[in-house]
């Protein structure tokens, strides 16, 4: 068979794929797909009240996640920029760039597979429509927006059949625009030994008014995934050191988590002392 030919039969299979997938998914109900919380998480923690919203809202139709996922978003002084997610075991390569420049805003986020107390909260769209998810994507923000929450984190996948749009709870990033989402002073939990329950159960109750609000708005076949997710999370890789920045920078993905967790960073040599 001749290339040309070739590549005729695997265009006709790819679009009988894609056709097989349309009307399955026109079919397909979504599902819900709770977060999981456990038993010794407190009972005012955000993460129950996280739990509860997915119980009751989250959903899954189409859409395959991926799991040991990471997050990086990243403003650097030079003008460029990182964005988007990766497996959790990308770590090394993306800090090699993330760590070799100076930062203007940035947040790394490693989402968990069970809710922590000590955790972050965090939503995502996932989106669709007849031309792709971008222009649905536009309209969610736009929700969220009214709502007084911008910096919605937002990428496409499948050549745009996806758009994904993240909203996590970042605190710094909000003192350091100077936005007082849902009429707080964030600058309260922007500090280590802040009540960050507190800032995070105020976060959540702005985040679900909003959510609830694209729920009524938007037709519910272009919201093919709603999840409820907890994350630990890092929104101030503007304010590191050069040694901190060295110290994430030679952190191993397995390890990454546990680093993540323990604000702020400690200086380079941490794992060393550590593990020897």
């Amino acid at each position: 068979m001749l290339p040309e030919q070739i590549a005729h039969e695997r265009a006709l299979e790819e679009r009988k794929r894609a056709q097989r997938e349309r009307d399955d998914s026109a079919h397909r109900e979504p599902v819900s797909y709770p977060l999981h919380v456990p038993k010794e998480v407190p009972a005012d923690s955000w993460a129950r009240r996280w739990g509860l919203l997915s119980n009751e809202l989250s959903r899954r139709t189409r859409y395959e996640r991926s799991g040991h996922w990471l997050d990086i978003w990243a403003q650097l002084k030079d003008g460029s920029s990182l964005q988007g997610g990766h497996y959790v075991e990308k770590w090394a390569d993306k800090a090699q760039e993330l760590c070799a420049k100076d930062c203007s805003l940035g947040l790394i986020g490693m989402r968990q597979t069970s809710a922590s107390h000590e955790g972050s909260p965090g939503v995502t769209f996932v989106l669709t429509g007849p031309t792709g998810g971008a222009p649905v994507a536009h309209q969610l923000m736009g929700i969220f927006a009214r709502h007084g929450l911008g910096g919605g984190l937002a990428s496409a996948e499948a050549s745009g059949r996806w758009a994904i749009v993240k909203y996590l709870y970042a605190p710094h990033w909000y003192v350091v625009s100077g936005d007082r989402t849902f009429g707080v002073d964030w600058s309260i939990y922007d500090h280590v030994g802040a009540h960050h329950n507190e800032g995070k159960r105020r976060w959540c109750d702005g985040v679900e008014a909003a959510i609830r609000q694209t729920l009524s708005e938007l037709p519910s076949p272009v919201i093919d995934s709603l999840f409820f997710d907890s994350y630990q999370l890092m929104d101030t890789l503007d304010l590191l050191t050069p040694a901190q920045r060295l110290t994430l920078k030679k952190t191993p993905h397995a390890k990454l988590g546990e680093l993540l967790s323990r604000p702020p960073i400690p200086e380079a040599g941490f794992w060393t002392r550590l593990w020897g």
